[in-house]
């Protein structure tokens, strides 16, 4: 399974989750069935890569509404709203990276 293990890559990962979620993940022919990409497994990853944040950014005051927007997109994403899903992922990666230019 697929880890996040830099900035670089979780801000790929948001890009990507966004231009795929909720069900139109590619297929990965070198990955077997059960390690296909869902909407539950990318936002694991989404989830499991807030540990990487900078500490300076992931302060513990926001952390809280770091993890709630994150919540907030999969809750939108799974009702099968893909727009707010789309939004409140955008959102939260303006809290990571900062809004774009």
């Amino acid at each position: 399974m697929y880890v996040v293990k830099n900035m670089d890559a979780l801000y790929d990962e948001i890009g990507y989750v966004a231009s795929c979620a909720p069900d139109n993940f590619m297929h990965k022919d070198w990955r077997p069935p059960e390690e296909q990409d869902t909407l539950e497994s990318s936002f694991s990853q989404l989830r499991d890569a807030i540990a990487i944040i900078d500490p300076k950014i992931a302060t513990p005051d926001k952390l809280p509404i770091i993890r709630s927007i994150l919540e907030e997109s999969y809750e939108a994403f799974k009702s099968g709203d893909r727009r707010a899903g789309v939004l409140l992922l955008n959102e939260w990666s303006a809290l990571i990276f900062g809004p774009e230019p």
